[in-house]
């Protein structure tokens, strides 16, 4: 193999070495198939989504036997609520439930994943990125409309109204739009073609570090709990009076979980949460009257102590947010500047599911409760930045994998062995994959900061043995090149 063929297979894009799927064949799909395929699977979703709170319904009207009422007004009770967890307010007599029952909106999200889930496929093969979007906009509007026009006709009278559809809308877009760019073609394609190397990395350490405040919020949320079994336990005896009063509690519990959640998430940056006059952080304590649901009794009784253990886990999510940007990225200046935008898309993040969680029942003395979603995604921007970027900026070790294939726009194969440990026994050199704005052809001196000394000065190029896989790590031995003409 010559060694322009050989720089020739390096030099390609990056996406080239992981190909999209090929659009479908045939002719090309028309918008009113692609319409009506988007509208069949919004409309599929929020019928599983309704059919599975409608059946949590049922099953509390048939064990409490005892009730006299048929089941028709727990049903009108579930489209409400299904209807609220994706954001729309329900009237309540002289009250208004303004916090979402996330747990609900969760359900929906999943129905809507698992219904576009796999490009949606089907008979109308929406690959293009023109037709993906067309699709997304589409479903999301059905959707949307579809919540607010079902919670009209089948809420209790009054409870919902109609101007709010675009609160579900907006819930759907989302949530299509994330699982397209997943797991689509065209629009994932589009993407990949026109954004910077590091923004789909900075992006990817954002969710991993959104993820790791989410799961310390659980725990946060779990270690509450116990604390508090005692005062949940007497909370159930003294609100519910029989089997079905207890499972109505129960799940009414369980729709406001991801709700807990997220304060546990605020808690654990040390910003904190609300309910009502009350405010609760690690290091002070406002107490207050508080529902009489279950959960609440996770809500810290002191501060202080071994609660400000919670802090330390935004740390180590931050630990590991710095440490993946070492390991993809081959120099500094090239990790602080992901370790940013992860921290970036984080607090964003954080932010958006602080105004979710957030809300309260009007006209009592729970109007608000949740954290402050701008202080909590500003919180976390410092947290994931600061700490992730110390160990992104000061970690001297070279990194596992230089280049990944979806972080890098192309990568271009070198030859920079050490004198004493990059060359093989059978004399064959390793390929080192640098960015293309390093040098290729000179001296390496300038990433001395990643690959240490013994690495500087020119190299001659070596043709690689072989194209490596986007994600595994560069082979040094030799292999049979089935291209050669040498």
């Amino acid at each position: 193999m010559t060694v322009q063929a050989a720089r020739s297979r390096t030099d390609a894009p990056e996406h080239a070495a992981a190909p999209h799927r090929p659009a479908a064949a045939g002719r090309p799909t028309s918008a009113a198939l692609v319409a009506a395929a988007a509208a069949v699977r919004a409309l599929i979703a929020l019928a599983c989504g309704l059919l599975i709170t409608g059946g949590l319904a049922l099953l509390i009207w048939a064990i409490t036997p005892a009730s006299g009422s048929g089941p028709l007004p727990l049903l009108r009770g579930a489209v409400a609520a299904y209807a609220g967890g994706h954001g729309m307010d329900i009237a309540i007599d002289a009250s208004t439930l303004t916090i979402a029952p996330l747990a609900l909106g969760v359900l929906g999200a999943g129905m809507l994943w698992a219904t576009a889930s796999g490009t949606w496929r089907g008979r109308a093969a929406i690959t293009s990125a023109a037709d993906e979007i067309f699709a997304i906009v589409v479903a999301a509007a059905v959707y949307g409309i579809g919540v607010g026009l079902v919670g009209t006709v089948l809420a209790p009278p009054g409870a919902l109204t109609g101007h709010q559809w675009w609160m579900p809308a907006c819930w759907a877009l989302v949530v299509l739009t994330t699982v397209t760019v997943v797991r689509g073609d065209g629009l994932r394609a589009a993407l990949s073609d026109r954004a910077p190397w590091w923004l789909p990395l900075g992006v990817r350490l954002g969710g991993v570090a959104i993820a790791g405040l989410v799961g310390a919020g659980a725990i946060v949320l779990a270690a509450g709990l116990l604390a508090g079994f005692g005062d949940a336990t007497t909370i159930a005896q003294t609100t519910t009076s029989g089997l079905g009063d207890g499972a109505g509690m129960a799940l009414a519990g369980l729709a406001f979980l991801p709700n807990a959640v997220i304060d546990g998430l605020a808690y654990a940056t040390g910003t904190g949460f609300g309910i009502g006059a009350g405010h609760y952080t690690p290091l002070a304590v406002d107490q207050a009257a508080l529902p009489g649901l279950s959960i609440f009794a996770a809500a810290p009784s002191g501060a202080g102590g071994p609660r400000l253990l919670a802090v330390l886990v935004p740390v180590v999510v931050a630990l590991v947010v710095g440490r993946s940007a070492v390991r993809r990225c081959a120099h500094r200046a090239d990790r602080l500047l992901v370790v940013g935008v992860g921290a970036v898309v984080a607090g964003i993040g954080t932010a958006v599911l602080g105004v979710l969680a957030g809300g309260g029942v009007t006209g009592g003395a729970w109007a608000t409760s949740g954290p402050e979603p701008l202080l909590l995604g500003v919180s976390v921007v410092l947290e994931i930045g600061v700490v992730g970027g110390l160990v992104a900026g000061s970690w001297r070790a070279e990194p596992r994998e230089t280049v990944r294939a979806a972080d890098r726009e192309s990568a271009v194969g070198t030859a920079a062995p050490s004198d004493d440990q990059d060359v093989a026994d059978d004399g064959h050199a390793t390929i080192s994959l640098v960015h293309p704005s390093r040098s290729t052809t000179g001296s390496v001196a300038g990433a001395a900061d990643t690959v240490g000394p013994g690495a500087a000065g020119p190299r001659p190029v070596v043709p690689p043995q072989r194209t490596p896989h986007a994600d595994t790590p560069v082979s040094s031995g030799p292999t049979p090149d089935a291209d050669s003409t040498d």
